[in-house]
């Protein structure tokens, strides 16, 4: 108990010992999360009157029930002996997993024993061959590394997926004749066993630069001072992305090498045979990483994307049963909150106008949408071929004023959406000279809060973010570049908090739903459309908007069709609960499941 003088000048500390366990373990280490994979030791501090020699029953195991029910005459695996140290070494480690552990005390005189509590700790999630973030400059690099080919390296301080990045040019222009090419890496040389700690695969943060042409491919080699094995990366949707992108290579790939005497790694970038194009590419946070979930890469049955097929998929499933293809016929849609057509910049604001906002009103106009200096309208574009937004992108992104293309909405214009319920709708035209560009839409929020639309993001898909962390998620993963670039498509993105579901419709048909997305929308302080809401504006839009209307409601998938420009169309069930995607979630996809049921399907 504590107890404070009325003077404020002394506090009283009395303790209750009836209320603390003295005769059991206590100060227990490690504990928490990020645990280095190398600890040799668990210490504790000893309860009284504890032996001085094997007063210690340790269990260590990773499941907490498993740890907690153990005895000395019933281990179940996890008893690790009587110990006469508080101190116990766990031997090799796990990335990422999660450990539990429990300590009793055997009483020095009565050999009683007294049970202790279950602690637990996680071990670090990943080990870093190299973050880049130690280097000043390319000659620090240089120290550590190798340029082999026609590579040239500089250090990237201001484009990272965290603190620096490395970037690689291929052929750069002060590059002599005789040292151009067609391929270049870095070299590390350095002994290194991947066979520890459970690592299974290798694992690096990519970017090719928006500034220069794209790499043919990009690689790694390892070797064993005997051997050596190359795996090359040629998908367009991985080395054609301007913005950061993860590369996860099974180290299984590298066939013939002893993994566990690794003598050098290269990574490397090259341009089509006899080609000296100039192309520059970043990679970062080199890493290794475990067997673990992958939700992608998942069975079709695991339909809650955790990686293990049990009654929580069931249930989905349950929830969808019979769900089938329906016809849906267009509505007229209520009118919106706010309406802009895109087709004119009023010049006095420099500002689109908000449609629903009245003339007559002695404050118009209340909702402004703001234009930057490169923003503008393509007065016969559109999708009805009336005038659409045009932003061309970002010339100098590191400067505030110069090279921008967006629009800042102010809080009147945003604040329609606060609630349970919103639907927005718009028109998008992807620039093809630029797309995927990791590019955002828009982008709003307030104290953590989000609400962006990527069309596409890195990886050529559409996502729909919302909310606080853990954020609300839909994406649509099966979009092709003709859904975002070239040509306009019309886009609705549905939010019902009170249902749970979030949606995206594209040209009327719903792809994409997330049906546990409870989160409200918070209100919003602005937005801004074209980049990120951010003092400085990043991953910009490129291409042409049109016919933005934000509703207070989530409409029907009827009036979403008018919108669109669509009379009717066969709706299929857009659900992980179709396994075998025919249209209905029926008994054939309860057999799926029913097959896989127990199963854990982890990576790699």
């Amino acid at each position: 108990m504590v107890t404070y003088d009325t003077d404020l000048d002394q506090t009283t500390v009395a303790v209750d010992t009836s209320l603390v366990n003295l005769t059991g373990a206590w100060g227990p280490a490690p504990v928490g999360g990020g645990i280095p994979v190398d600890v040799n030791a668990l210490t504790w501090n000893p309860g009284n009157n504890t032996a001085a020699t094997s007063g210690h029953d340790v269990y260590f195991g990773t499941d907490a029930n498993t740890v907690a029910e153990a005895t000395v005459d019933n281990p179940l695996d996890v008893y690790k002996g009587r110990q006469d140290s508080n101190s116990w070494d766990p031997g090799e480690l796990i990335l990422a997993q999660t450990y539990f552990w429990r300590v009793d005390q055997i009483d020095g005189e009565s050999g009683a024993i007294y049970p202790g509590d279950v602690w637990s700790f996680t071990a670090q999630a990943a080990l870093i061959i190299d973050n880049f973030n130690d280097y000043a400059n390319w000659e620090d690099v240089l120290l550590v590394w190798e340029e082999q080919g026609s590579a040239w390296n500089y250090v990237s301080t201001d484009f990272a997926a965290a603190g620096n990045s490395i970037w690689i040019w291929l052929n750069h222009p002060d590059q002599t004749p005789e040292q151009r090419g067609s391929h270049g890496s870095l070299i590390l040389r350095r002994d290194m066993d991947f066979t520890k700690y459970g690592i299974r695969a290798l694992a690096f943060d990519f970017a090719s630069d928006m500034n220069h042409g794209f790499v043919q491919d990009i690689f790694i080699e390892l070797s064993d001072g005997t051997t050596t094995a190359r795996v090359t990366i040629d998908d367009p949707v991985i080395v054609q992305n301007r913005a950061w992108g993860l590369v996860d290579i099974d180290l299984a790939r590298f066939t013939g090498v002893d993994l566990s005497q690794i003598k050098s790694l290269a990574m490397g970038v090259s341009v089509a045979p006899d080609s000296d194009q100039t192309v520059s590419a970043y990679f970062d946070q080199l890493r290794l990483l475990p067997q673990r979930c992958v939700p992608e890469r998942s069975l079709a049955s695991d339909l809650n994307g955790d990686c293990v097929i049990d009654a929580a998929d069931l249930e989905i499933l349950s929830d969808h049963w019979l769900e089938g293809t329906v016809q849906v016929t267009a509505a007229e849609p209520p009118e919106p909150n706010n309406w802009f057509p895109f087709e004119q910049i009023n010049t006095w604001h420099m500002a689109f106008i908000d449609q629903m906002d009245d003339p007559t009103d002695p404050n118009f106009p209340i909702v402004l949408a703001t234009v930057s200096l490169n923003v503008s309208v393509d007065e016969t574009g559109g999708f009805d071929g009336a005038g659409a937004a045009v932003f061309p992108g970002d010339d100098d992104p590191a400067v505030v004023g110069q090279g921008e293309s967006h629009i800042n909405l102010n809080n009147a214009g945003v604040s329609s959406l606060a609630g349970g319920e919103l639907t927005i709708s718009l028109w998008v035209n992807g620039d093809p000279a630029f797309q995927p560009f990791n590019d955002v839409v828009f982008d709003a929020g307030e104290a953590g809060s989000m609400l962006r639309f990527e069309c596409p993001d890195s990886q050529g898909r559409v996502v729909f973010t919302h909310g606080l962390q853990p954020r609300d998620i839909v994406i649509w993963g099966e979009a092709t570049s003709a859904d975002w670039v070239g040509e306009w498509n019309h886009y609705a993105l549905v939010k019902d908090a009170n249902e749970g579901t979030q949606r995206i419709y594209h040209n009327g048909m719903l792809v994409a739903e997330n049906s546990q997305a409870f989160q409200a929308t918070l209100s919003l302080d602005d937005m801004r459309i074209g980049a990120t809401n951010q003092p400085l504006p990043q991953r910009p839009y490129h291409g042409m908007l049109d016919d933005l209307r934000f509703y207070g409601s989530a409409l029907p998938q009827s009036a979403i069709l008018s919108l669109a420009g669509v009379v009717t169309l066969e709706q299929a069930p857009v659900t992980p609960a179709d396994i075998n995607g025919d249209g209905t979630v029926d008994q054939e996809d309860r057999d799926l499941l029913d097959a896989d049921m127990g199963r854990t399907q982890l990576w790699p």
